[in-house]
């Protein structure tokens, strides 16, 4: 099966390294010399999450590798593409999903390239209103259904966490598998 990912041959270093991870997560434009604030990756503030660069994060890649619970990664890694607007989670979420598992949008996204984009991922509900309001768990699923994936969806007051944990572990040890969780960020103490 032909990937849709188009592909990729760019190496990349840093020229000046302006980040301060001990920071917040928007700078206070000193940085840039431009009076303006900078996104700047924050620290991650508590357990269970663990920074992917960190010591800590790559042990636990290294293990996940060697127990065959990273299948799904390389096809989304592969595919991965950050969200264009900060309601957008959702729509950036499905739309690398989506590309991961090779599914055709039936239609091109800019010049030959039949790939999703979240501009694309609008037949269950209007970009505009994604974009003031954000999009609900019920909306991802619809536009995942309506884009062509088979869709489980598992909310947490109609599963058991076993019911999850099995999920989880037949979809990380496959490629034609993903999950995408919706979470509140206040548990994990990650909003500022």
């Amino acid at each position: 099966r032909t990937r849709l990912c188009p592909p990729i041959a760019v190496a990349f270093t840093r020229r000046n390294h302006i980040r301060n991870r001990e920071s917040h997560s928007v700078g206070t434009g000193e940085e840039d010399g431009g009076g303006r604030g900078v996104a700047v990756p924050a620290v991650l503030p508590s357990q269970p999450a663990v920074d992917f660069a960190s010591p800590e994060g790559k042990r636990l890649f290294a293990e996940a590798l060697a127990a065959t619970t990273m299948e799904g990664f390389f096809p989304l890694v592969s595919c991965f593409q950050t969200q264009s607007e900060p309601a957008f989670c959702g729509l950036a979420s499905l739309a690398v999903v989506l590309n991961a598992l090779s599914i055709d949008p039936g239609r091109r996204w800019k010049g030959p390239w039949r790939w999703f984009d979240e501009s694309m991922l609008d037949c269950c509900e209007p970009l505009d209103k994604v974009k003031a309001e954000g999009i609900t768990f019920g909306k991802v699923a619809c536009l995942a259904r309506c884009s062509g994936a088979n869709v489980q969806s598992f909310r947490a007051n109609r599963a058991t966490i076993d019911d999850l944990r099995r999920h989880l572990v037949r979809c990380v040890s496959s490629q034609d598998c993903h999950l995408i969780a919706s979470y509140h960020r206040q548990a994990f103490k990650q909003v500022t």
